[in-house]
């Protein structure tokens, strides 16, 4: 679904997330070049307007031109207390869109305290897996197993 943002130009998919052009949701990104440059997004034949279209027909959108997104990282310095921050979750989209904050770092401390740093990444590895493959109606193995791709992708954002 749709829906104009009250400012009157943002649309979204869905409440609570915003994509550019309706298909991607970081701003900051390696790849994804057709948002970048228009002459990329000519040649790969991708729309880059396709989505322009308000949820009504009074409030038509402005056309916009890339780019859209930028591999230049937003960078920002965040001072350490050794004594009580144990370590930094660096995940995508794919852990944050499937388990609450609370969840993530009381797994990731759980499991760090006790197994050390590669099996906490693991443990939420396998923790979103087992949520995609619920969401999806199919078993975790059976989404562990699935190849790279679009089917894949639909099912889970790795």
């Amino acid at each position: 679904m749709w829906f104009l943002g009250s400012d009157g130009k943002t649309v979204g998919t869905r409440w609570g997330a915003c994509y550019v052009k309706g298909r991607l949701q970081p701003t900051r990104a390696f790849g994804d070049f057709y948002f970048k440059d228009m002459d990329i997004a000519k040649a790969a034949r991708v729309a880059p307007y396709s989505h322009e279209r308000s949820a009504d027909d009074e409030h038509p959108l402005p056309s916009f031109t890339p780019p859209y997104l930028s591999a230049v990282p937003d960078v920002r310095t965040e001072r350490r207390d050794p004594e009580r921050d144990l370590f930094l979750i660096m995940a995508s989209d794919g852990l944050w869109d499937y388990l609450p904050d609370p969840e993530i770092v009381s797994l990731a401390v759980e499991v760090f305290e006790r197994e050390g740093p590669q099996a906490a990444s693991e443990a939420l590895v396998s923790r979103v897996i087992e949520q995609a493959a619920q969401s999806a109606k199919l078993t975790p193995n059976v989404v562990r197993r699935m190849q790279p791709g679009r089917t894949r992708r639909n099912i889970h954002d790795d």
